[in-house]
């Protein structure tokens, strides 16, 4: 066992947090096991990575400074800490796990602000219709049974005007078929979650669970939003093609930059946008409920 994340710089706020969590659940922090080091690196740094997220927000002028959050998956607590920390009015999350839920209530007492915890899933919001101005669904659509209803839900607790943040792995991505975000392993992200359980529980022994559902596919995932009154306002993605199709008149060679305007009087431009966007290992949505 390991004593602290060695790859990290502990804030010495959280320092209680890592004593508690310690004996909350000591298996976390077992080092010799690499996909849970990995674990605990990805969730000590959520208050990182939320920020990250509500930078994004206030340059599409969105900030959270005033509104009602909901952070869907919420882990041990990071992204709601973080929107808290930026002047959010109300902050909720929404977790399955008991344990997941202590931790993220001490992490918001040892950071000093006011977020509520609570248990439940994304397919069953216990909220009222048009409660929350921003829903966060971050790295978590993997890990639902219904993509479908977890939108649907989503949509019914966004207020008019309110925004969706979603990010997640794309199931047609070569680079996750060669290896998975979970547990590293060929072939897992297209699989169906029983069959998926059962070669990573057993027959890999990697895990004593699966917590993984199916991958979503970026285009499908946009229709639904749609379909649900949610339009993409933005899907962010530092991506060299992704940059050519979009922004042609950047395109040094003429050659080059007179193909890729060819290409938009005939539409293959978004095309091929999509196709990328598909295959990308991790895609990023930022979808507004319309009034």
């Amino acid at each position: 066992m390991s004593s602290n994340p060695k790859s990290l710089e502990i804030d010495d706020a959280d320092k209680p947090l890592l004593a508690f969590w310690r004996d909350l659940i000591p298996d976390d922090f077992d080092s010799t096991v690499e996909r849970k080091r990995l674990s605990l690196e990805f969730e000590l740094s959520g208050i990182e990575r939320g920020q990250s997220l509500i930078n994004l927000l206030q340059e599409l002028n969105y900030p959270l400074t005033g509104r009602s959050v909901l952070d869907i998956g919420s882990g041990n607590g990071g992204l709601c800490i973080a929107a808290a920390l930026a002047g959010a009015a109300k902050v909720h999350g929404i977790e399955t796990e008991p344990q997941r839920i202590l931790l993220a209530q001490k992490w918001a007492e040892c950071r000093g602000v006011q977020v509520t915890f609570a248990q439940g899933v994304a397919e069953a919001l216990p909220f009222d219709d048009a409660t929350f101005d921003a829903v966060l669904f971050w790295s978590v659509i993997e890990h639902v049974r219904s993509h479908a209803q977890a939108i649907r839900e989503i949509s019914r607790v966004l207020k008019p005007g309110g925004i969706v943040a979603i990010n997640g792995p794309n199931r047609l991505s070569p680079q996750l078929f060669f290896s998975d975000p979970h547990f590293h392993v060929f072939g897992v992200s297209i699989l169906p979650p029983s069959i998926g359980k059962w070669w990573v529980v057993d027959v890999r022994k990697l895990s004593t669970h699966y917590d993984v559902g199916t991958f979503p596919i970026y285009s499908f995932l946009v229709r639904r939003l749609k379909r649900e009154g949610i339009a993409v306002i933005a899907s962010p993605q530092a991506h060299y093609m992704l940059n050519l199709l979009q922004y042609p008149d950047r395109i040094r060679s003429t050659f080059k930059r007179q193909l890729i305007k060819a290409l938009s009087y005939v539409s293959l431009n978004k095309l091929l946008a999509s196709a990328v966007r598909n295959t990308v290992p991790i895609f990023l949505i930022i979808g507004r409920k319309e009034c």
